[in-house]
């Protein structure tokens, strides 16, 4: 999928990181290539975690054996389906939730009855802020080699008049509404 985006103006470029919460930012690398002449320009800017806004709320959990993916809580109730907790040092995101039961979509790690479970608002999805001067095709690659994420390939169309071209689009099409109108 391409994403198109207007020349020399700011954007966010962005990546899922499927189940990999809280990783160390200034780990990712993002360069873009130019298709027209192959020149690469890596980008400086950081990058950082979307993070949604969530209660803080805790409970603890029942001992956790390593493998599960469904554990026991004192306090289902304190959590949504959606959510990403963090036990110890490790982040689950919650598929489902039965009572008093979180299922996680992932297998845990051994965790000790009467540890804190906390709700964090971790997404696993990352933004870098890009700006691209000159209007063309090119394609983004970003990488984290502490994830073994290698060259993670996005499609960008950067054009100097999106809003214009928009605008002549609409235009075209209202015009083609009204010449196939029965009013």
């Amino acid at each position: 999928m391409m994403s198109i985006k207007q020349s020399g103006n700011d954007f966010y470029l962005k990546i899922g990181t499927s189940f990999l919460y809280n990783l160390d930012a200034t780990k990712f690398n993002c360069i873009y290539i130019s298709e027209s002449d192959g020149s690469a320009v890596n980008v400086t800017e950081d990058f950082s975690e979307i993070i949604s806004p969530v209660d803080g709320n805790t409970t603890t959990c029942d001992e956790i054996e390593e493998g599960s993916f469904t554990i026991t809580v004192a306090d289902g109730s304190v959590f949504g389906d959606g959510d990403v907790v963090k036990i110890d040092s490790n982040y689950y995101y919650i598929r489902l939730i039965n009572g008093n039961s979180l299922t996680f979509s992932r297998q845990t790690s051994a965790h000790l009855a009467d540890t804190e479970v906390e709700q964090v608002g971790n997404t696993g999805v990352y933004k870098v802020l890009m700006n691209i001067p000159d209007a063309g095709k090119y394609t983004a690659f970003i990488s984290n080699a502490t994830v073994d994420m290698i060259n993670t390939p996005h499609a960008l169309d950067v054009q100097d008049a999106i809003v214009d071209d928009i605008a002549e689009k609409l235009d075209s099409l209202t015009v083609k509404i009204n010449e196939s109108s029965f009013i």
